[in-house]
């Protein structure tokens, strides 16, 4: 009997130790949503008492989700209710979306990677592209996005700027001008392999029909490719390739640097499971 007690006394002790967290006054997501936005950041705050150090963590915790959201004015209160609730109180304020991007240096096909890049960078809690909340600690990953996107399409010497960021016509749209420098469109140079020995002027000669060709990535990784499985044909299976890019006026010049390793040969071949055949 003395046994039940205690662990009834426990059972009673754990069920009043263990927050829980309500939230009230959020307009884009229910509650179950936004518990679920905050996943395993509770998970210590619920494990234990509710005091007012942890209504205070749980109340920065979904402020600075909610900001990441496109919320910048959002503000959560807190408050401690029947000992063992802690209450939420959301005041989300207006949104911030971006509007629309006007992209300066480039036009039609180009324009409209460099848009859906920057975008896209700012676009992580987003459900739609539609309704992309701006963030300016997504700026930088934007820029670098369109920038990487033009240099992918042989444009090496590209360079993205955010010219400026301000409230369009649209309430809560934020207008956003981009300032795109081209540069000169990249082709390839003869791509040159250095493996010390014999075998690079063989590989060179398969390469000669990329020189001149639009210095593209998808263009680069062939060109990688033929360089690692030259290599893996003539027995070196652990090849190391490093590859080395050198931009000249409007020439991309790579360079392979290959350490062969170890050469590898068959040495037997067993064969089991059969049974020899007279024919």
């Amino acid at each position: 009997m003395r046994l039940l007690s205690t662990i009834a006394l426990l059972l009673c002790v754990s069920v009043i130790e263990a927050a829980q967290v309500r939230i009230q006054g959020v307009q884009t997501l229910t509650e179950e949503e936004a518990l679920g936005l905050m996943g395993g950041r509770l998970t210590f705050i619920k494990s234990r008492p509710a005091n007012d150090a942890r209504a205070d963590d749980a109340a920065f915790i979904l402020e600075n989700l909610l900001r990441a959201r496109g919320f910048a004015e959002a503000k959560v209160a807190w408050q401690i209710q029947g000992g063992d609730i802690i209450l939420l109180t959301v005041r989300e304020g207006l949104p911030r979306r971006i509007g629309k991007i006007v992209v300066e240096g480039v036009e039609d096909e180009l324009a409209t990677k460099v848009k859906n890049q920057f975008r896209s960078a700012h676009a992580v809690n987003s459900r739609s592209l539609e309704e992309v909340p701006y963030l300016e600690t997504r700026n930088e990953a934007g820029l670098a996005n369109a920038t990487q996107a033009l240099q992918a399409d042989g444009y090496w010497a590209a360079d993205v700027q955010l010219a400026s960021a301000k409230p369009g016509v649209e309430k809560g749209r934020i207008r956003v001008t981009l300032k795109v420098e081209r540069g000169p469109f990249f082709r390839l140079a003869l791509p040159r392999v250095r493996s010390g020995d014999s075998r690079q002027s063989a590989i060179e000669q398969q390469l000669t029909s990329f020189a001149m060709k639009p210095a593209t990535a998808p263009r680069i990784r062939d060109v990688r490719r033929i360089v690692e499985q030259y290599f893996r044909n003539q027995g070196y299976q652990f090849a190391t390739v490093k590859m080395f890019a050198e931009q000249q006026e409007e020439l991309l010049a790579l360079t392979f640097e290959v350490d062969p390793g170890q050469l590898y040969v068959i040495n037997e071949i067993t064969v089991t499971g059969t049974e020899a055949v007279q024919e």
